[in-house]
């Protein structure tokens, strides 16, 4: 199957700008304190996001869907990995922030 030059090149700069985005990450969050606001590519969008807790090398941030659903991640500032968060796999040090702000 053909692609048109127009479609490549699309593809093309969207792969550069996902290569942008994954080399700065680190860069981004090199001193990250809690309340922190950043953007981060997410599911094919840029979404704003907020440091809720910080523990040692690592940080865990929550941001928000379009329809309203809130979804965390835990990064760690010395590798520059970053993982989504379940409810079930999430670590005490971020569990206890949680339940801090929603006192």
């Amino acid at each position: 199957m053909a692609v048109s030059a127009g479609l490549r090149s699309r593809l093309c700069q969207h792969r550069a700008r996902e290569r942008d985005y994954r080399s700065t990450q680190t860069i981004q969050v090199g001193g990250v304190q809690v309340g922190d606001t950043f953007t981060r590519w997410i599911n094919q969008a840029d979404r704003d996001c907020q440091v809720i807790a910080v523990h040692g090398s690592s940080y865990a941030y929550d941001y928000a869907m379009p329809k309203g659903q809130v979804f965390i991640r835990v990064g760690n500032r010395v590798s520059g990995k970053e993982r989504p968060m379940g409810v079930a796999s999430m670590p005490a040090w971020v569990r206890t922030a949680c339940q801090k702000d929603a006192a």
